[in-house]
């Protein structure tokens, strides 16, 4: 029995918070999870299913005390591996795991955006105390290698996964949307992301701008929140886009969702492996994605969707538009796509290998 402490900023929704507890569920039975949020514990804490999950409610900013609670944790709880994800956590969480002795394995989910010195010298000192550090796609460590001078062993590719069984192919299955207007007399594509600047779904909506000129019959779905909100819906309007733009919101019926789309569309500027670009392939979705992180690990061009440069709205208009004017082809990638999933990026599989790697490092630190 493997008792295990993740540290996470919040379990508010978003992919990496999705992951954890996606990950946390599908452990084999001698793994024990328990989750330390450094600050609230979010709106999916509810779905960690008898997991164990203490927040700290800490403000953004440094608190070393927070070291202390965690340790606190880790001897109440007789922990003995800590696994941190993304920055503040990997922090804490590496302190934490050398005060205690406890081996410390680390996600990077993406790319940092480091805008100081001095948040750059952290990452590296808290990646010199790790046992071990996962990059969710070969970009990512291949980053890690380069910029923070880690080498193999010790950095190493462990891919996201979904669970397949849940995001499966469409079925006679039907949802509602909050205004009840979704039009399935038209080609439906759909991004499920916040929205933040990084995934620039202006882009977006600027392909949807050019489609308009080709006098396609299409409605995209917005699924997310975020603080751009407001200015994309603004965008909206000045695009002409009113009628053809639905925004959701946050929706637990991602699957769902999924199902009754046509097309899936990635438009960021900046990834790790998205998670919800794995949910969308697994649901036999053909798609277009740009060029930035894993996503070229994900997509095979030209056989589970098309790949596009980032910021290229004419670009990403003219591979949409070839799909909508191609149903075969549509169901050839979506069929490739759900394939591929099964094969590289199952949830089961990710687990196995995490369950793997905490063996190893344990191994090591126990010996």
């Amino acid at each position: 029995m493997v008792n295990v402490l993740h540290i996470v900023q919040s379990l508010n929704t978003g992919g990496l918070e999705r992951f954890v507890i996606e990950l946390m569920r599908t452990y084999s039975a001698d793994v024990v999870a328990y989750v330390v949020c450094l600050e609230e514990a979010g709106d999916l804490a509810a779905n960690s299913e008898g997991t164990t999950v203490i927040a700290l409610n800490e403000k953004p900013g440094l608190k070393l005390w927070a070291i202390y609670k965690i340790i606190q944790i880790c001897k109440t709880n007789k922990i003995q591996l800590i696994h941190t994800h993304n920055e503040a956590a990997h922090f804490y969480g590496s302190l934490a795991g050398v005060l205690t002795g406890l081996p410390i394995v680390h996600t990077r989910h993406g790319r940092y955006a480091h805008n100081s010195s001095k948040k750059m010298l952290m990452n590296i000192f808290s990646s010199f105390l790790a046992t071990a550090i996962v990059g969710v796609s070969e970009d990512v460590t291949n980053m890690l290698i380069k910029m923070e001078k880690i080498s193999f062993p010790k950095a190493l590719t462990i891919l996201n996964g979904v669970d397949i069984d849940h995001f499966s192919p469409r079925f006679a299955s039907t949802i509602t949307d909050k205004n009840n207007d979704i039009n399935r007399n038209s080609i439906m594509i759909g991004i499920v992301a916040r929205l933040v600047k990084v995934k620039d779904h202006s882009n977006l909506l600027k392909a949807c701008h050019e489609l308009k000129k080709s006098d396609v019959n299409f409605k995209l779905l917005i699924v997310g929140d975020g603080c751009e909100r407001s200015r994309l819906e603004n965008e909206v309007d000045t695009l002409g886009l009113r009628e053809c733009v639905e925004f959701m919101g946050v929706r637990k019926d991602i699957a769902s969702i999924l199902r009754q789309l046509d097309i899936y569309v990635l438009s960021s500027i900046s990834e790790g492996i998205s998670l919800t670009l794995l949910e969308a392939m697994s649901c036999s979705l053909p798609v277009v994605a740009t060029d930035v992180g894993g996503n070229s690990e994900v997509v095979i061009d030209g056989e589970t969707g098309f790949i596009v440069p980032a910021r290229h709205p004419e670009l990403l208009a003219t591979k949409i538009l070839a799909m909508i004017n191609d149903n075969d082809l549509r169901i050839k990638m979506g069929k490739s796509g759900r394939e591929r999933i099964i094969k590289c990026f199952s949830i089961l599989q990710t687990a196995k290998t995490y369950r793997q790697l905490y063996q190893h490092v344990m191994g090591n630190i126990y010996a």
